[in-house]
């Protein structure tokens, strides 16, 4: 059986880079791709811009359904992941084919680069003797959009059963307290209300540890499975009771501070069969005996982050493809003035999927109380072969470390079993690297086993050069359309919707319908000034847009705002009106480089090389400066300009030129930034923000 989800209502976001269709026996169903994510840099962790959380989701038992992915972009690699499910594939005219025996989940990734990722979910199909009845007392059935004026939602009562139906949206921060209380829904959505600064005060739910979590459970005996939570601005999963189950949760985020599933209090918690690919630490514990089980990671932080005392913790079956800070790390402690104790173990970790890998294991800030680590069948590999520059000087796997301003960290015991490295066992600490330093000298204990049982995990990449035909280009930006654009001669025809969005005033070019979708002649939009010329080449089309001196910035539209926090758990962004003027306020600043930024890479790829302008209106809450950055970002490179402003309580009219060279076309995110000057300015508000080509 082979079942299809209701599809999301439209504010959750969707994406055309792919196209997704599932087949089981003769049934073939087109599956929707969604991308309901922030687009962010990342507080500058190296990963060139964190654009995109793809996914798409369905269910099925019995026979094994084929996955096909038409790729319309030029790629030379491509992975299907995790290499350890050894997912069976093949790839044909433009064609990414996945076959899967059961459900579960993988991910494909082109060239090594993150925002290429696209995840799919494969559920079981739900036990329909699970699904409680919609009208009995102790039910809350939650159908369609469903969100509250606050943007917050408390349960105190026992023995409830939270239903979330297939297609459904929870646009809600959740604090689950009762006891036995069932969260049950497959395909169902948490999505983080907060992120619409345009409808909601960030400041009534907070960020990281000052505010509300986006689905936090502190009940005994409770279970919760099947949801998927998108674009927190806040850890995802908090699970703090007694007894805890948490089966089949899905996280997909990329701002800072977007936890994964955080384990703090309790005893007995199951995490079980879940996805999470988070803008911070995957799997944070320090409740007692916690159980991780067939979890696949990515994140632009660290995997598992064992935090402060941690007793008896299990995590077995990890695949982690993404993990910029490492894949283990034992080295928060607070203020760093409490000794801890530590029992915790890992079995069946690969980390082999990941383009960069810092380290394995790092403590640091813990005591000289007694530690007692095991790492078995591990398949690793060096982080001198990363391909990224930013993590060459990352030599070692495993890193004992003492600051001078820190905690004396001592005493850990280490069993490193079956611990393979680039497919080479590691029998010694030359092998992993092992780095130790502190004055004095920290004393471990490091025991290396090999008994033969166990194979490593390698990566397999399926290399290949595939251009793809028919694309479209503003610009060096690619445009990727719901439905195909039409080839005929000399003429060429886009879907009008997705094309006309991304200029920023009316056209009135010529268009015709086609099986129900309006399609816009490309040559038409000379012709309406909307483009200079209209070229080809030998797969591709490129219009080259008009720059008329008019505002380049595209409105926002939906759920998620174009401007982001630069450091969430610093600052608050809201927006009010004043008359007809909208204005953005950052406050509560607690750094001087916390402020809000906007992405406008799309922006600089489609209107080319040249001097632009950014021109905007500022006042702040006291005499001071700000400071105006125009950032560009990829693997290889980071470059800031910054300009210093003068503000006061009267609003001002300020302006930054500045330039767009090859090299800036080239990286993956490019952003303007507005911040504090070199003292903290605790409010400042933005209006009137325009960019223009000159």
């Amino acid at each position: 059986m082979l079942q299809i989800y209701r599809e999301l209502p439209d504010g959750i976001r969707r994406d055309f880079t792919y196209d997704v269709t599932v087949t089981q026996g003769d049934r073939t169903e087109k599956i929707p791709v969604y991308n309901h994510t922030e687009e962010s840099a990342c507080n500058g962790r190296g990963s060139g811009g964190d654009h995109n959380r793809r996914f798409a989701m369905f269910a099925f038992d019995g026979t094994g359904v084929r996955v096909d992915i038409k790729v319309k972009a030029d790629f030379d690699r491509y992975a299907v992941m995790p290499s350890a499910k050894h997912f069976k594939s093949r790839f044909r005219d433009g064609v990414i084919s996945v076959f899967l025996d059961k459900p579960d989940y993988f991910l494909i990734r082109m060239d090594d680069e993150e925002n290429t990722i696209l995840s799919i979910f494969a559920d079981d199909i739900a036990d329909t003797s699970k699904i409680p009845d919609k009208n009995a007392p102790d039910v809350i059935w939650i159908d369609g959009w469903f969100e509250t004026e606050n943007g917050l939602y408390d349960l105190e009562a026992d023995n409830k059963t939270i239903y979330m139906t297939p297609g459904s949206v929870f646009n809600v921060r959740a604090l689950i307290k009762g006891d036995n209380i069932k969260v049950i829904g497959y395909g169902a959505v948490v999505a983080d209300p907060f992120n619409n600064i345009y409808k909601k005060d960030v400041r009534v739910g907070g960020t990281e540890g000052k505010g509300r979590k986006i689905f936090t459970i502190t009940g005994t005996n409770c279970t919760a499975e099947g949801m998927t939570t998108v674009d927190s601005r806040c850890y995802n999963y908090v699970v703090c009771g007694d007894n805890m189950v948490l089966r089949n949760a899905k996280a997909l985020s990329s701002m800072m501070t977007t936890d994964g599933v955080s384990t703090y209090t309790g005893d007995g918690q199951l995490i079980e069969h879940c996805f999470l690919y988070v803008g911070d630490n995957a799997l944070v514990y320090s409740a007692k005996n916690t159980h991780h089980k067939d979890i696949t990671i990515g994140t632009t932080c660290c995997a598992l982050f064992p935090q402060v005392d941690v007793h008896s913790a299990f995590s077995e079956d990890i695949h982690v493809f993404r993990s910029n800070e490492g894949i283990l790390n034992h080295r928060y402690n607070g203020n760093a003035t409490v000794e801890r104790v530590a029992n915790f173990s890992v079995k069946n970790l690969d980390s082999v999927d990941c383009p960069t890998t810092p380290w394995l294991f790092q403590c640091r800030q813990m005591g000289t109380k007694p530690k007692t680590v095991v790492f078995e069948n591990i398949s690793t590999c060096s982080p001198n072969g990363s391909s990224n520059p930013r993590y060459l000087w990352a030599s070692n796997l495993v890193n004992f470390d003492n600051k001078d301003d820190g905690l004396y960290t001592s005493n850990y015991h280490v069993t490193m079993k079956n611990v393979y490295v680039d497919g080479h066992a590691g029998m010694c600490e030359e092998d992993l690297g092992v780095r130790t330093y502190g004055n004095p000298t920290p004393t471990n204990e490091m025991v290396f086993e090999n008994d033969g049982s166990f194979t490593p995990v390698h990566r397999t990449d399926i290399c290949l050069r595939y251009v793809a035909p028919e694309k479209i280009f503003i610009g060096r930006k690619q445009i990727f359309f719901e439905h195909a654009p039409i080839w005929e001669g000399d003429e060429i025809y886009a879907p009008a919707k997705t094309l006309l969005e991304q200029f920023n005033r009316p056209p009135k070019p010529e268009t015709k319908t086609v099986d129900g979708v309006e399609y816009v002649k490309l040559s038409s939009l000379v012709d309406c000034g909307l483009a200079k010329s209209i070229t080809r080449e030998a797969k591709a089309c490129i219009i080259t847009p008009v720059c008329d001196g008019k505002n380049l910035l595209l409105a926002d539209r939906g759920e998620i705002s174009h401007f982001y926090e630069t450091a969430n758990w610093m600052v608050d962004l809201v927006t009010f009106c004043e008359g007809e003027k909208l204005c953005y306020q950052a406050t509560s600043l607690r750094s001087k480089w916390a402020g809000f930024a906007r992405m406008i890479t799309r922006e600089i790829k489609e209107y080319g090389e040249g001097t632009y302008r950014l021109s905007f209106k500022a006042r702040a809450c006291q005499k001071g400066q700000l400071r105006v950055g125009f950032e560009h970002e990829n693997w290889k490179y980071q470059n800031v300009d910054r300009r210093y402003f003068d503000v006061d309580e009267e609003w001002r009219a300020q302006s930054f030129d500045f330039a767009a060279t090859r090299d800036v076309l080239d990286a993956n995110s490019i952003l303007f930034a507005f911040c504090s000057g070199d003292e903290i300015m605790p409010s400042f508000d933005i209006c009137d923000i325009e960019l223009i080509k000159l």
